[in-house]
């Protein structure tokens, strides 16, 4: 196995004990130099017993948050605790695949790159929702790129330049540094804030490789889904981008990189907005908004 000494793991939880040891679990032997969890849900006994016996195979340091601090909070103290060059953020429902070394073996062969991902499976079907985002009329609009382009590594490992690639990736912790995830969502367009700062930004690129697959059980409990889904968070998210970025709404026009697992009924959906004129599309986010 590569050598990964010069890689942090972060994470953030929040109610989903039993994945979170999971996916710890799938961390041993891979020889990271650090694991922070980032943890902002209540106490919990079983959770405790989780650490101390993760402490005993991998390099654990938990970062105990204040309760619900929130999504961008948690990964923001995960940055400010990484010392490696490296830095892999993942989600506490994914198990990490032997490979892992190719996301690392591709940014330092690219020196362009700033993050790289890999692609997920997810019922078990492949998934990734890596695409490009760009600005008209202060609409932004989520695409998929009019053509891919593959890039090899001298390793033969291929990858995909996006400009939003999915939440298993590996950066360089400078690139964090940069521009880093904002404090202010608690859940909900974190992931998309990020992107569109760098993209704004225009100092780092980013790419998925489909060598490196993610298990991703996506999900839990009645009373993590009651935060998780919430549809006042939602909004309330939605609005502080929205003016953050000085926008009128955002726009998809994407099915990712891999797109097996999207529905008929939303492909054709999708197909339908490809076709439709900028004068007609700008509505639909007020048409979407009133199906959430």
């Amino acid at each position: 196995m590569r050598d990964l000494e010069d890689v942090t793991v972060g994470l953030k939880t929040f109610y989903r004990t039993k994945r979170l040891e999971m996916t710890l679990n799938s961390l041993i032997g891979l020889g990271v130099k650090e694991v922070i969890v980032a943890d902002d849900g209540p106490e919990d006994p079983i959770k405790e017993e989780i650490y101390e016996k993760m402490r005993q195979y991998l390099p654990l340091k938990v970062l105990k948050l204040p309760y619900d601090a929130g999504l961008g909070y948690g990964r923001k103290e995960i940055v400010k605790h990484t010392k490696t060059k490296y830095l892999l953020i993942i989600d506490d429902d994914m198990k990490v695949p032997n490979n892992v070394s190719f996301l690392k073996d591709i940014l330092e062969r690219d020196k362009l790159l700033g993050g790289v991902s890999g692609c997920w499976i997810e019922y078990g079907k492949p998934k990734c929702g890596a695409h490009n985002l760009d600005c008209k009329d202060r609409f932004l609009i989520r695409h998929d790129p009019d053509n891919i382009k593959i890039n090899i590594t001298e390793e033969g490992i291929p990858y995909v330049y996006f400009d939003f690639i999915p939440n298993s990736a590996l950066f360089r912790r400078r690139t964090i540094k940069d521009y880093c995830w904002d404090e202010n969502y608690i859940i909900n367009f974190e992931h998309l804030d990020f992107y569109w700062g760098h993209k704004q930004l225009g100092k780092w690129k980013f790419a998925a490789t489909p060598t490196v697959f993610f298990e991703h059980y996506p999900g839990g409990s009645k009373t993590y889904k009651k935060f998780r889904l919430s549809k006042e968070r939602y909004k309330k998210s939605r609005e502080y981008f929205l003016k953050k970025w000085d926008l009128k709404g955002i726009i998809s026009i994407k099915r990712g990189f891999w797109w097996q697992n999207v529905p008929p009924k939303t492909t054709l959906w999708l197909w339908l907005k490809s076709q439709l004129p900028f004068r007609v599309l700008k509505y639909i986010p007020m048409i979407e908004r009133t199906l959430i």
